[in-house]
């Protein structure tokens, strides 16, 4: 069985000659195979029916607007994850330094104060 997408190739004249020649003698000897070409073939005439057609200076407007368009950034990954590990331990020691700070907060409201005199040596 052939996949739709192989298809739609073989009808953009995408295949290699070896694939495109493969294909079009599976058609001819495969009727279920030849309506499902057909019927794609009339599905694309469709949508391409109500297509405008562009003028002939499509192309030259496309590329004057790609070439005026600024470039596009490009994430450079080995700094991203460097930048991500500092964050990371920088986030790890806020979390330790504000924990600790909570620790001894809390601590001495739990310890009464004659009970923490005997607790130092």
């Amino acid at each position: 069985m052939h996949d739709d997408n192989t298809l739609w190739r073989y009808l953009d004249g995408e295949l290699d000659p070896t694939q495109a020649r493969n294909l079009r003698a599976a058609i001819e000897a495969d009727p279920e195979l030849s309506r499902r070409i057909e019927d794609m073939k009339l599905m694309s005439d469709e949508v391409l029916a109500g297509a405008p057609e562009p003028d002939e200076a499509f192309a030259d407007r496309v590329l004057a607007a790609s070439r005026a368009a600024p470039a596009a950034e490009v994430l450079d990954l080995e700094q991203a994850r460097r930048v991500l590990k500092k964050v990371a331990i920088a986030a790890a020691i806020l979390a330790a330094v504000s924990l600790t700070y909570l620790g001894f907060r809390m601590v001495p409201e739990f310890i009464e104060p004659a009970q923490a005199g005997s607790l130092l040596p």
